[in-house]
């Protein structure tokens, strides 16, 4: 189980389990707060959750749309 744990003072923790459901980055490119299913980015086999970034699907179809010259959506 992963978890994140936050010190509000020394008395007084908060403390969430991450679950598919409460994970959540934001697209490096326009900005947009977007959630994460953390076992999908996680399936590469040299992923790090500190370098990883996780594009919205507009901005990752419009790199597609670049790359391949092909719009999928």
């Amino acid at each position: 189980m992963f978890y994140t744990k936050l010190t509000l003072s020394e008395n007084s923790k908060v403390i969430t389990r991450l679950s598919d459901k409460n994970v959540y980055s934001i697209c490096p490119k326009c900005g947009k707060e977007i959630q994460v299913n953390l076992s999908d980015v996680l399936k590469e086999e040299d992923t790090d959750l500190h370098t990883t970034c996780v594009y919205c699907k507009s901005c990752a179809a419009k790199w597609l749309k670049e790359k391949a010259g092909v719009f999928y959506e």
